[in-house]
C-alpha cells in the first residue's frame, strides 16, 4: 500500500465515520430524538435514521480496508456514502417547508453558510479528495487491483 492511498484510506475512513458520529451527537438529544414536541413516528424515523447511518459507516469501513480484486470500485462506493449522505443536506432543501435551520441566523456562519451546511460541504470535498488520494496512487487500469492482491 502506497502512502498515497493510506491517506486516502485513512481520510475517508474520517469521513466515512462522520456519516455515524453526526447524528449520534446533533440528533441523540432534547432538541431532536428526546424533544418532547416531536411525536413518537418522528423520533422513530430519527432513530432509523442514526441507526441507518452506524450502519452504513460499518460497510464503508469494510469496503475501504478488505483485500479485492475490486478495489478501485470498493473504495469508490465507501466514497459515495458520505458524499450522498452529506449531500442530502444540500437536497432536502429543494423540498418545501425544510430549513438548515429553526430559525434563520440561529447557526454561526462561516463563508456565509450555516455551520452544518458548511460542515456537509467540507467532508464532501475531504471524500472526494481521499477517494481521488486512494485510487490514483493504484496506477492504471493494468494495475486496477489492490497491491495486496498481487502479493498473492
Amino acid at each position: 500500500m502506497s502512502r498515497r492511498d493510506l491517506v486516502g484510506r485513512l481520510l475517508l475512513s474520517v469521513t466515512v465515520l462522520s456519516v455515524a458520529m453526526a447524528p449520534l451527537t446533533a440528533d441523540l438529544n432534547e432538541s431532536h430524538i428526546y424533544n418532547s414536541d416531536w411525536p413518537p413516528h418522528a423520533r422513530f424515523h430519527t432513530a432509523v435514521l442514526m441507526l441507518l447511518s452506524i450502519g452504513l459507516s460499518l460497510i464503508g469501513l469494510w469496503l475501504l480496508w478488505r483485500r479485492t480484486s475490486e478495489f478501485r470500485t470498493y473504495v469508490f462506493v465507501a466514497m459515495l456514502i458520505p458524499v450522498l449522505s452529506w449531500g442530502s443536506f444540500f437536497l432536502a432543501l429543494l423540498l418545501p417547508g425544510t430549513g438548515a435551520e429553526d430559525v434563520p441566523g440561529e447557526l454561526p456562519r462561516v463563508v456565509g453558510l450555516p455551520v452544518n451546511l458548511f460542515v456537509a460541504a467540507m467532508f464532501i470535498l475531504v471524500s472526494v479528495v481521499a477517494w481521488w488520494l486512494s485510487v490514483s496512487s493504484q496506477g492504471g487500469p493494468a494495475s486496477a487491483r489492490h497491491p495486496a492482491e498481487s502479493e498473492r
